[in-house]
């Protein structure tokens, strides 16, 4: 007889806002941002003879509580979880547990912090899954398992199974806004702040091409129109980027509606013509690079050494100059960052084109030497001293830091982050970004060019009249000056106006949640900054 697996994707606790994974969904009418690619990877691991397998996405499915009827007896609930869901993730172990059924835990959260996970789950799965499942599965059978699966040599991608999403298919195109394919694992950088390189290695796993084409099909099969290309650096094997690319474009023009890529990639590919001409003519719409600061001492200190090789604001005109947006990743709070930090990211962001920055503030996160060494100089604070009724997984990842800044205090940078998203998600700014991105486009892409009366362009058209009349204004004008003088870039406009209209209705929330952690930090003194600096780790 087979097993019941019950595979579950936790998601942020109910009073927890998130713009990408919530609002941004919810007014695209969707129910969450990306496909459980986790989970369906674990299902694609699992023997079909001798288990059946069901996901339970908490976005899409609603939040499991005690009155949660399942629709069948599972023999194992596995979870997985960021380090921003661990709380939710406790709450499910705690009820699947109750019911006698054993509680799995795996993901980044767990294996960025197992220590404080082992009282809660019956078995931990730490790194990746392909080579520890298996096994787990057999000893499953057998009736005997350990309490903890450690990945030990890094797997090779070959070995990552195409996802099995079969028990979800039925609710992929009316519930999430994109889909995903991990392409590639590592990144050859060793950024200070970061953690990929740690966790996945520096030399570049890649997934066979003929895989990733077919789950490209599969996903198109499901209704999905926009697929995440999984990769801390889709660029960290360039070869493999091209052949990739090369093999998927023609597949991707043979659909009815071509899907829309996104990436994650790093700054260097600005002396690849060849590599830029193929991500714009593979329908690439957006490309995440870890920009960070113009600041070339805090790139100096964060190790971010292929960010000084040229000057940034050229490089990123000259990719953008191929009409593929970059979503710069921007940070604030470096050691050396002073309060001029703030003006000078805003006039880099402008000057640069950057339709939509990411911004944040700098964190020590688990598994980082940022934070082995800010522990070192007790400069790494314990969030649940500081917010004595809020968890830290319970902050939004964006809003809040758990370091002492150097150059300036908590407070400072608070406010000058505050004022630096609310001047640059300004809609006189966001349209002189655009204008200039507009502006400074120097190739066609090689694409279909969608009918500027229906898709992403028909639709901001029709809600436009909504909106309130100086924001009509802009969003005419930006429009206007796309058809006059890039008219194939209209789709990319129009979506980049949708995510510049998310990002400006998050503002409110955002100045809500900054001035409340002004609050309560303006009323500690520096014994209490003190004591939760010693308890950081």
């Amino acid at each position: 007889m087979r097993k019941s697996i019950l595979l579950i994707s936790a998601d942020h606790d109910p009073e927890f806002t998130n713009i990408i994974y919530h609002e941004i969904p919810r007014r695209l009418q969707k129910k969450a941002f990306m496909v459980p690619l986790n989970l369906a990877t674990i299902a694609g691991l699992t023997p079909e003879q001798e288990y059946e397998v069901d996901i339970w996405d908490e976005p899409v499915h609603g939040l499991i509580d005690e009155q949660t009827e399942f629709k069948k007896e599972y023999d194992l609930v596995g979870i997985t979880a960021f380090s921003s869901h661990m709380r939710r993730a406790r709450k499910i172990a705690k009820i699947v547990r109750s019911r006698g059924i054993v509680a799995a835990i795996g993901g980044p959260g767990v294996t960025a912090a197992p220590e404080s996970c082992r009282s809660d789950f019956d078995i931990l799965f730490i790194g990746e899954a392909e080579l520890t499942w298996p096994q787990f599965l057999e000893d499953f059978q057998r009736g005997s398992y350990s309490k903890e699966y450690r990945v030990g040599e890094l797997p090779g991608l070959e070995s990552s199974p195409t996802p099995r999403w079969d028990s979800i298919a039925d609710v992929m195109k009316s519930s999430y806004v994109t889909g995903g394919i991990q392409v590639t694992r590592g990144c050859p950088f060793d950024c200070e702040f970061c953690g990929v390189w740690k966790t996945f290695g520096r030399k570049m796993r890649t997934k066979p091409i003929e895989q990733v084409i077919r789950e490209v099909i599969n996903l198109q099969k499901l209704g999905m129109e926009s697929v995440l290309y999984c990769s801390d650096n889709f660029a960290g094997n360039r070869r493999y980027a091209k052949e990739l690319m090369r093999a998927v474009t023609p597949v991707n023009n043979s659909f009815d509606k071509p899907i829309s890529f996104a990436t994650e990639l790093d700054i260097t590919i600005v002396h690849d013509d060849e590599m830029l001409e193929l991500l714009a003519d593979a329908n690439f719409s957006s490309l995440l690079i870890g920009i960070e600061t113009p600041n070339k001492d805090s790139l100096k200190e964060a190790r971010k050494r292929q960010n000084l090789r040229g000057d940034l604001v050229d490089y990123c005109r000259k990719i953008q100059s191929y009409g593929v947006p970059i979503d710069g990743s921007m940070i604030v709070g470096f050691d050396h960052d002073t309060l001029e930090a703030f003006d000078l990211q805003f006039e880099f962001i402008q000057e640069a084109y950057i339709p939509i920055p990411k911004m944040h503030m700098l964190k020590a996160i688990a598994g980082t030497e940022l934070r082995t060494r800010m522990i070192g100089e007790k400069r790494v604070l314990n969030m649940n001293v500081i917010y004595q009724n809020v968890a830290a997984e319970y902050l939004d990842a964006n809003l809040y830091t758990n370091i002492l800044p150097k150059n300036m205090s908590r407070i400072e940078l608070f406010a000058g982050y505050l004022a630096l998203v609310e001047k640059v998600f300004n809609w006189d700014n966001f349209e002189e970004r655009i204008k200039g991105f507009i502006s400074n486009i120097k190739r066609q892409p090689k694409l279909r060019v969608e009918d500027p009366n229906i898709g992403t362009v028909g639709n901001l058209r029709q809600v436009l009249y909504k909106l309130p009349e100086q924001i009509q204004g802009n969003i005419s004008r930006i429009l206007d000056y796309t058809e006059q003088r890039a008219s194939f870039m209209m789709r990319v406009v129009a979506t980049l106006v949708f995510r510049q209209f998310f990002e400006w209705c998050r503002l409110p929330v955002i100045r809500q949640e900054i001035m409340s952690q002004i609050r309560v930090e303006e009323t500690l003194d520096e014994s209490a900054i003190l004591a939760a600096s010693a308890l950081s780790d």
